[in-house]
């Protein structure tokens, strides 16, 4: 079970960081014929900011995600794979271990997550921003009749606990491989 897909979300931010950063260079340079394109070219220069950003912290989490799963497939006695698109589209499952059951286990490089009065929340004890990660656990889950995990590699407290029908555990990959064992 090879999978081979080249999945580069944050390529378009890189790209759009780029043309926003030319596009402030251009209308800076305009400035000297017209003062007015100075405006512009803060507006294209917060732009290429956002999207670096952007582009920043998606290539973070992408070498958690890599150096997460070489640990995986060191702690883990099961096959593993990584990297396996969805069933239909919409992005690809972080690793699949396939063992007595499924487990389709999506990483994050957050520092922890925990529960605060029902809700899911970073360790930190600040509320996740931006789409649900659980339901983006169940979907790929789903798509595939897995188990869904959530693994948070780079947690400083190893912590494991359900949530909303997803298994979240905090810590390194033996700790992990302990919670797929028991089930």
């Amino acid at each position: 079970m090879a999978y081979r897909k080249n999945f580069h979300p944050w390529r378009q931010d890189l790209a759009g960081a780029g043309l926003f950063l030319a596009f402030a260079v251009l209308s800076l340079r305009s400035a000297s014929i017209n003062p007015f394109y100075v405006f512009p070219s803060l507006g294209f220069g917060w732009a290429a900011w956002l999207a670096w950003k952007s582009y920043s912290r998606r290539t973070h989490g992408k070498r958690v995600e890599r150096t997460a799963l070489i640990a995986l497939r060191k702690a883990c006695s099961w096959p593993v794979v990584g990297n396996v698109p969805v069933p239909g589209g919409g992005g690809d499952i972080d690793a699949i271990v396939d063992g007595p059951r499924r487990f389709a286990v999506e990483i994050k490089s957050w520092g922890g997550l925990r529960i605060r009065r029902g809700r899911l929340v970073r360790a930190s004890g600040r509320p996740l921003g931006g789409r649900d990660p659980i339901a983006q656990c169940l979907r790929e889950a789903g798509a595939i009749g897995a188990t869904a995990v959530m693994w948070l590699p780079t947690a400083k407290r190893t912590l494991a606990f359900r949530h909303r029908g997803v298994l979240i555990v905090n810590g390194p990959a033996k700790f992990l491989n302990a919670r797929l064992h028991d089930g």
